[in-house]
């Protein structure tokens, strides 16, 4: 199906196929339990490509048109992921950062998947696309209550993780205990020489996920690895310039650009907070530790009293 929208019309497709969005899915949970969604990234493809007409070196004439949008739940902002590999949710490369509640989160979502090209008109049908993409949506409506298949816009769901499974030159990822249906953004980066930058970020990685099913639906795979240059271009020069182009782009019309995840202001980030904050519970702590930090935090987001950090508890005097 994505071929179609790259210049290779499907026969006999329908009328409404033409007016079909691409959109991709990434979310981002603490890695401590109840594992609260912490990050939504949501990537859209605008770049219809008419038959005949070049897609560009890279596909670039295709990817330039991609656009990503990154959301933080304000509730959950705080808590940041610490094992090896975690990504930095204040690193989005591809356009601008919102804060939003989980209403708005779920009215952001609910504006994205359910579009009309005029009123009472029938809904834009949705091509998603995710990495695994069954874990995203499973997490959206875990942790927001949001079925995104319920919206009754989707009409096809394509995984780059099966797409992937096709790949010969990738056939070695099922020895040695690897399934090449659960082959990593990472391998499929490196696979078309395109550098890992600022990984693990919902907005980041839903926007490469959108750039290599677009690679993989147009390049022929079954033969050679594709070469990262072509024509004198080097792949990362097309990324480079598609993140120019994002980073131009309005935020999201949803929640707040500047929120501070520290003291929960609007108007400035962490890094510049000076509010002098503590937290009643790590004062009154039995545990050294919690008293250290007493006076980093808001009660609201102590971790601590959350019981998910050495479950220190108050004294009782």
């Amino acid at each position: 199906i994505l071929r179609h929208f790259l210049g290779f019309l499907l026969p006999d497709a329908p009328s409404l196929l033409n007016s079909a969005i691409v959109l991709g899915l990434d979310t981002v949970r603490w890695e401590n339990k109840p594992h609260p969604i912490t990050e939504i990234g949501i990537a859209e493809w605008d770049g219809f490509i008419n038959p005949g007409k070049d897609v560009g070196t890279h596909c670039e004439n295709a990817l330039i048109n991609i656009r990503a949008a990154h959301m933080r739940l304000k509730l959950h902002a705080h808590l940041l992921n610490k094992q090896a590999g975690a990504g930095d949710p204040e690193n989005f490369i591809f356009g601008k950062t919102v804060f939003v509640d989980e209403d708005t989160a779920k009215q952001a979502l609910a504006v994205v998947f359910k579009r009309r090209d005029f009123e009472n008109g029938p809904l834009v049908p949705v091509i998603l696309i995710g990495h695994g993409i069954a874990a995203d949506i499973a997490n959206l409506k875990e942790t927001l209550g949001v079925d995104v298949l319920a919206y009754h816009s989707i009409v096809k769901i394509i995984d780059t993780q099966a797409l992937a499974s096709t790949i010969p030159s990738l056939s070695y990822s099922r020895t040695a205990g690897h399934n090449a249906t659960t082959i990593s953004l990472q391998m499929l980066l490196a696979h078309f020489g395109i550098p890992i930058e600022a990984f693990n970020t919902a907005g980041n990685d839903v926007t490469y996920t959108l750039i290599l099913a677009i690679l993989l639906c147009y390049n022929d795979q079954s033969t050679a690895v594709p070469r990262p240059t072509q024509n004198n271009v080097h792949i990362s020069t097309v990324i480079r310039n598609l993140k120019t182009v994002c980073s131009e782009q309005e935020a999201l019309p949803f929640g707040d650009e500047k929120w501070c995840t520290r003291c929960s202001g609007v108007g400035h980030f962490r890094k510049e907070c000076r509010t002098d904050l503590s937290c009643e519970y790590c004062v009154t702590s039995s545990s050294p530790k919690a008293q250290q930090t007493a006076y980093t935090h808001m009660v609201e987001k102590c971790l601590f009293k959350a019981n998910l950090v050495g479950s220190p508890r108050p004294n009782s005097e």
